[in-house]
């Protein structure tokens, strides 16, 4: 039975659309040498959708998808000398493992390929044009990210109940969010796990995945921890793209949706705002707690990698205290006013190093031209910390670049460093010998 989705447009032809639906099953033979048994394979085939679009109110109508088969396995197994499988579902729901602002995802098996898959739908409340179109988005944004700090898309599809759904690589382990919460608990485990030199090589796998999207001109626009997922051997992997969009094109505005604005003053929650601003205010941007699309680039992701790197250092957040939606928008830009002496307070109480802070400093400036250009800058810079190549900033950080050249020189001339080291020895002994022997001739010894 076709599915379509129509749009009102005033366009002369129809055009086709990219489908995020499979059609039913249908029954297939598959036959080899020996005893046969049918085995049902779904027919692959496009879907078209029809789009319209009323020039005079560029409003849209959906029509709703009626439920439809689930999807089923198509390869065999052998079974006793037999050759079976039919029609058995693919995705096998297991348990929940979360919602969103639009959607939930589920932990399901699949059982073609025989392996855990999480599974993103949309919920029930949320099947509007405008939800369907962004989730779409979603969907081939990050299958146009291939990278291994990026989560990929395995499938997409309409379930038995009509929800749209796709099928992604099921991470292993723990949000950020749920690693700070425990460093923040003094949880014995976590700490030497996560010591302050390994949460910083952790946030470097961040910078990559979103040095990866800048690169190919995207922009995530809801970075925090709670979006970042820590495999049990080192993965990291930059979750939820549903709010990305390229850099250089027009904010697209979805039907049913406002663009821009702030949120009123009566706001109290912290999750995205839709038809409003876009994104988690504890983490944004001052450019885009104040709405201005068109000036939100890839500085506004740097801010977010900044705030984000320093809770995980100083396992603190910077706007602690600050509850409400308009508390924390009228808090964001403050951080940028903050003098030296006010980061060399936060090193010494948090025992984040100096030239870390200067890093996040950077990162989080008020103007978006103070900042680093992108995450490829900023991954730049953080290698050059991890290798002791520290910018002179202040007393602290030109004490540890002098102390850093020092020892890199000793690795390089491991033999100049011991004549070195003989000499001082023989110094220091030589100085001791003549100290004694003045002392004994003072009280007529010698």
């Amino acid at each position: 039975m076709a599915r379509t989705l129509a749009f009102e447009n005033p366009s002369p032809s129809p055009r086709k659309f990219d489908t995020l639906v499979d059609p039913p099953a249908t029954a297939n033979t598959l036959a080899d040498d020996g005893p046969t048994e049918a085995v049902r394979l779904p027919e692959h085939s496009s879907f078209d959708a029809d789009a319209t679009m009323a020039a005079e109110d560029a409003r849209f109508s959906y029509a709703q998808i009626s439920p439809g088969r689930s999807r089923s396995t198509v390869l065999p197994t052998w079974d006793g000398g037999a050759v079976f499988r039919e029609g058995q579902l693919r995705y096998e729901r297991l348990q929940s493992l979360g919602e969103g602002g639009m959607g939930e995802v589920s932990l399901a098996r699949d059982h073609d390929i025989e392996r855990r898959v999480a599974i993103k739908r949309l919920r029930p409340e949320h099947a509007n044009t405008s939800a369907l179109l962004r989730f779409a988005q979603e969907v081939r944004t990050i299958g146009s990210l291939e990278h291994p700090n990026i989560v990929p898309v395995h499938d997409v599809g309409i379930d038995e109940e009509g929800k749209h759904y796709f099928v992604m690589k099921y991470v292993e382990g723990q949000t950020l969010e749920s690693v700070i919460e425990k460093l923040q608990a003094h949880d014995p485990a976590t700490e030497r796990r996560f010591p302050i030199e390994a949460r910083a090589q952790l946030f470097l796998g961040i910078l990559r995945a979103v040095q990866y999207a800048h690169a190919r001109g995207i922009i995530h626009r809801d970075i925090k921890p709670a979006n970042i997922m820590v495999g049990p051997y080192g993965e990291v992997m930059l979750m939820d793209w549903g709010l990305a969009r390229p850099v250089r094109g027009a904010e697209v505005v979805f039907p049913d949706e406002v663009p821009g604005g702030a949120v009123g003053a009566g706001a109290t929650s912290l999750q995205t705002q839709h038809g409003a601003i876009m994104g988690t205010p504890h983490y944004m941007s001052p450019e885009q707690a104040r709405g201005e699309t068109d000036r939100i680039d890839e500085r506004s992701d740097v801010y977010s990698l900044g705030v984000l790197f320093h809770e995980l250092v100083s396992l603190r957040h910077y706007l602690d205290g600050k509850n409400s939606v308009t508390e924390v928008l009228a808090a964001v830009a403050s951080v940028g006013d903050r003098s030296i002496v006010d980061w060399v307070a936060d090193a010494a109480a948090t025992g984040a190093p100096m030239e870390y802070l200067h890093f996040i400093r950077k990162a989080v400036s008020a103007k978006a031209v103070d900042r680093f250009a992108n995450a490829g800058d900023m991954a730049g810079e953080l290698e050059d910390i991890l290798a002791g190549r520290i910018k002179v900033q202040c007393h602290i950080s030109g004490t540890k670049r002098m102390a850093h050249t020092v020892m890199h020189a000793i690795d390089r001339h491991p033999l100049v460093a011991t004549v070195f080291v003989l000499l001082g020895v023989a110094s220091t002994l030589g100085a001791a010998v003549a100290m004694v022997y003045g002392l004994l001739r003072l009280i007529g010894v010698a």
